[in-house]
């Protein structure tokens, strides 16, 4: 009884553990496929003021969480202003120029920054942006998005939120149409750095995102190892003992009131192959006397 007991808080931990680590399975998967890269936005100012001749300048980190390169990876900037017209923001990377706008919907726009760039595994790398508000942009609260895309897959992103106070007035319910101003403000000229070119972005990249949002298997196979020492135990824990009838006739018992014998069989009725005889005390034998005397003649 006393050595079932270690046996069984043995068990009991290796159970567990194997849950501890079947759990952290089952829900670092989404996250970890998620936030494959951990980007971070900084240099956002409290405010801006629309149309004039400074721009900031705003920092994006991409570090790779993953567990394999990522071959090709595009920063995208969503930038949503409400009221605000397609050309009411610009955003130039400081090593590659003006990113392109899109509108992606009402006050929203979308820049993305065509000069991809490989990470390593664990590797990181920053890149700088001139970010400007011009004067066709409103006044309001502007949210600032920066995501990290690889074969058309969300690999993480991070965000920030500015005051613009703008020159034009903030669009009301029902907006009226209006002449577009063509006075875009200030714009920033950089020059070109270096360029990158890469053969087929879009077919290696959906394979890194997805190589880099795999669960390692080392953890897999510790799961696997703790459920298979688990069952190991609880086995040798409840396994049939053999009743206390059955060892009894298994191993020879010592009777000390049945003499010991050689191990040979007897038969009934047998005898032994000698017979001593019966030792008995007898009177010793008698002496011959003198002989007999005859008469002479």
């Amino acid at each position: 009884m006393h050595t079932r007991l270690p046996l069984r808080r043995l068990a009991t931990a290796v159970a567990v553990s194997a849950a501890a680590v079947l759990t952290t399975l089952t829900f670092a998967t989404p996250a970890h496929a998620a936030d494959t890269v951990d980007v971070n936005l900084s240099g956002v100012p409290g405010s801006f003021t629309a149309g004039s001749r400074g721009a900031a300048t705003l920092s994006g980190t991409f570090q790779n969480r993953g567990n394999a390169a990522i071959t090709s990876l595009q920063p995208v900037f969503t930038i949503h202003l409400d009221g605000m017209p397609p050309d009411g923001v610009k955003v130039v990377r400081l090593t590659g120029g003006e990113l392109n706008a899109q509108s992606s919907g009402a006050g929203t726009v979308t820049f993305t920054d065509n000069n991809s760039f490989e990470l390593t595994r664990n590797g990181r790398r920053t890149v700088l942006y001139a970010l400007q508000f011009t004067a066709t942009a409103p006044s309001g609260k502007a949210s600032i998005t920066l995501e990290a895309y690889s074969g058309g897959s969300r690999l993480g992103g991070d965000d920030a939120s500015t005051t613009v106070k703008g020159n034009a007035a903030p669009v009301t319910a029902s907006p009226s149409p209006s002449p577009s101003n063509t006075n875009t403000g200030l714009q920033p000229t950089f020059t070109n750095g270096p360029s990158y070119s890469l053969a087929n972005p879009g077919d290696d990249g959906g394979n890194a995102a997805s190589d880099a949002s795999t669960v390692p298997v080392s953890l897999y196979v510790m799961g696997g190892l703790l459920i298979a020492v688990g069952a190991v135990i609880l086995f040798l824990l409840f396994r049939r003992q053999k009743p206390i009838a059955e060892v009894a006739t298994t191993y020879p018992v010592y009777d000390p009131t049945r003499p010991m014998s050689l191990g040979y069989p007897r038969q009934a009725g047998s005898h032994p192959t000698a017979v001593l005889p019966t030792v008995r005390d007898v009177e010793p034998p008698t002496l011959p006397g003198p002989p007999p005397s005859y008469p002479h003649r």
